[in-house]
């Protein structure tokens, strides 16, 4: 055997091995961009889904699988992460939790003053709709009522307080700051009823229908986390709220749905219609207050509720300045005009007692003796 076929053949054995380790280098680089993207995917899928989480952002997708078995286990970790903390969702309101995540810290007591718009509801005639109805669709008839409540309040920019029995505490402009917060609660008490009318065209015979009284006002309160350093809740404290509540309550004498304050009314600027009821002194408030029935949105009220609101309110022009039997009067031609109208009734059988036994001073204040 010659040189030249020994080194043809350390050659050839040569080119052999180097495609041999060429093809394992490949192969090793493919099994390891496999087991990579294997590895690398769903710790990716985790961490996007936790930063989500950040911001109360929760996806309900299930964290994906591995075959690495820490990464499975910290898959299913986060998957019931994210079920307490949808959990955690339905008791708080949202926007709260998402600052306290963006924040980064513990939830202590304290409260800020801040003028906030304050929204009280509840159902009209609920205990004698409960009565009629077993606990299992009496559940279901307010959960369906709660959902289209709260659906307008938050659509509007609302955070849902609480929920009190049939009743439903809301406010605006907190804990984010929304700007025109007086108007959008109003926008949101319209939708809601409106929403309210349409759900009772399409309700069957023999169900309930679910009518809604809301009182609003607006002003400055303590919001903010309050209670023990064990337990406290985000809610608010102030005199304002519980002129909103009461007002709510007010809608059932003057058979009005929609009630505020006539602050609320000056600071929700231009593209409502309004109707002033009266003046009146709150149970729990010595200082009078101007309350109004929110009508409608510009444009959208029928001409006869207007002319009718027109005469109603020269009624009470007349009433405010002592003159009870043109008042009486006025308002009873407001009741012809809208027979329904419990407001005109109710006012018109006022102004007919005080000018039987006119008062000595009168400042045109009603002072209420129930909530």
């Amino acid at each position: 055997m010659d040189q030249d076929d020994v080194t043809a053949g350390l050659y050839r054995e040569g080119l052999i091995a180097a495609a041999i380790a060429l093809t394992f280098t490949l192969l090793a680089i493919f099994i390891g961009t496999i087991l990579s993207a294997r590895i690398s995917k769903p710790v990716t899928a985790i961490t996007n889904d936790l930063a989500r989480v950040g911001s109360f952002d929760i996806s309900r997708e299930p964290s994906p699988t591995s075959f690495v078995r820490e990464i499975h286990e910290l898959g299913r970790s986060v998957d019931r992460m994210k079920a307490g903390l949808r959990s955690f969702g339905h008791y708080v309101p949202k926007d709260l939790v998402r600052a306290l995540l963006a924040q980064g810290i513990d939830a202590e007591l304290g409260g800020e003053l801040r003028t906030l718009t304050i929204h009280f509801s509840d159902v009209e005639n609920f205990t004698v709709i409960s009565e009629g109805l077993t606990p299992t669709a009496l559940v279901d008839a307010m959960g369906r009522y709660f959902e289209l409540m709260t659906g307008a309040l938050t659509r509007h920019g609302g955070t849902v307080d609480k929920f009190m029995g049939d009743g439903i505490m809301a406010f605006f402009n907190a804990p984010a700051e929304l700007p025109g917060h007086e108007r959008q609660a109003c926008l949101a008490a319209l939708e809601a009823q409106a929403q309210l009318a349409e759900m009772a065209r399409h309700t069957p015979p023999g169900e309930p229908i679910l009518r809604a009284r809301i009182g609003l006002g607006v002003g400055e309160v303590l919001v903010g986390n309050i209670g023990t350093p064990e337990r406290f809740a985000y809610t608010l404290i102030g005199d304002e709220v519980n002129l909103a509540s009461r007002l709510e309550g007010l809608n059932k004498l003057y058979g009005t749905r929609i009630m505020a304050s006539g602050a609320l009314k000056e600071k929700a600027g231009d593209g409502f219609e309004w109707r002033c009821l009266d003046k009146v002194a709150v149970k729990g408030r010595q200082q009078g207050t101007i309350i109004c029935e929110l009508i409608g949105v510009q444009g959208e009220v029928a001409a006869t509720v207007l002319d009718a609101r027109d005469v109603y309110e020269r009624a009470l022009d007349a009433y405010f300045a002592g003159d009870f039997e043109k008042a009486a009067a006025t308002f009873a031609e407001a009741w012809r005009l809208r027979p329904d109208d419990l407001a005109a009734a109710a006012m018109a059988e006022r102004s007919r007692t005080l000018a039987a036994a006119p008062p000595a001073a009168w400042d045109g204040i009603h002072v209420m003796r129930e909530k």
